[in-house]
């Protein structure tokens, strides 16, 4: 199965610095507002924050950061550690927002739109009788053809076929009878 991408907002810079009260930051597909960040007493560290320092020094302090949506009443206090955790920041406060679920871009619905091209471009090369679905090249008899019985992805497709002696191909097609293998046994 595909995984989508980690949401990467549009126009926000990535940056590990802790931002700062007024930011506007991206956070959950949501853009926030910084309105408080407070410096956690050593006295009140969890093992959790000992664990950060010892892993990546002295500067990973850690903070609380209270943020308010910006659309809406919803408001989060995050606990963070300085130099470790990324933060998206709109660097002028602006952020492009989608037409239709409002969402900051990209939203949902593009990066799912992404990601059905991607599978889709994938099952098409299913599709095609006597080519390779690696490489897109005919597969002919002297070219040692690994077949397949069944096509899992494009299942109305005719029956896969990979060219054996191309490295790449051999590779997909043993990928491929893997997958089939765990597909099958559900």
């Amino acid at each position: 199965m595909l995984k989508p991408p980690a949401w990467e907002p549009a126009d926000a810079e990535k940056t590990r610095r802790t931002p700062e009260i007024g930011d506007t930051i991206a956070y959950d597909r949501r853009a926030w507002i910084v309105k408080d960040v407070a410096a956690v007493p050593r006295d009140a560290w969890t093992e959790t924050d000992r664990s950060m320092r010892e892993t990546h020094g002295r500067d990973a302090t850690p903070s609380l950061v209270t943020i308010h949506a910006t659309t809406g009443t919803s408001s989060l206090r995050l606990r963070t550690w300085a130099g470790v955790v990324a933060w998206w920041i709109y660097p002028n406060g602006h952020y492009p927002v989608c037409g239709c679920c409002h969402e900051p871009v990209p939203c949902r619905a593009q990066e799912a739109n992404q990601v059905s091209d991607v599978v889709f471009a994938r099952a098409l090369r299913f599709s095609e009788a006597g080519r390779c679905p690696e490489c897109g090249g005919e597969v002919t008899a002297n070219q040692r053809p690994i077949r397949f019985t069944e096509n899992r992805v494009w299942p109305l497709g005719p029956a896969p076929i990979f060219h054996g002696h191309r490295k790449v191909c051999r590779a997909a097609a043993e990928r491929y009878a893997r997958e089939s293998a765990t597909t099958s046994s559900h």
